[in-house]
């Protein structure tokens, strides 16, 4: 069920894993009702300290937005008037790219990041 809901280049690599989940942000304070602006920058706060947990614990993850969003609302039946489904993710052990075949094993690796200078501001904007 949930292999199904990621989109097929992901499932490729993500059949073995251990774990595959999805983050999903609530909209609105549970106590109050009003809404949570801040509920997907949570859900990222989350996701990075089950990340750091992983490795502590000798475990992968990975991140992905190569998901079927629409199908996720469907499939738990969530309420989109409640909760956003923002990502999806897997947890597992290592396994050698060379298991992916091609093309997948060619976009593993580190990809390129953009220079500080490009996405740091000072000042006005």
């Amino acid at each position: 069920k949930f292999l199904g809901l990621l989109l097929e280049p992901n499932q490729k690599w993500a059949k073995n894993a251990s774990l595959i989940g999805f983050i999903v942000a609530k909209k609105n304070f549970t106590h109050n009702s009003k809404p949570n602006d801040w509920a997907v920058f949570d859900c990222g706060s989350a996701w990075i300290s089950l990340t750091l947990q992983a490795r502590k614990l000798g475990l992968y993850t990975h991140g992905m937005a190569g998901i079927k969003k629409d199908a996720i609302y469907e499939a738990f039946e969530i309420s989109r008037d409640e909760f956003e489904v923002v990502a999806g993710f897997v947890i597992g052990v290592l396994d050698v790219k060379e298991n992916l075949g091609k093309p997948y094993v060619d976009w593993e690796g580190p990809s390129p990041r953009k220079p500080v200078e490009e996405i740091w501001k000072q000042g006005t904007w």
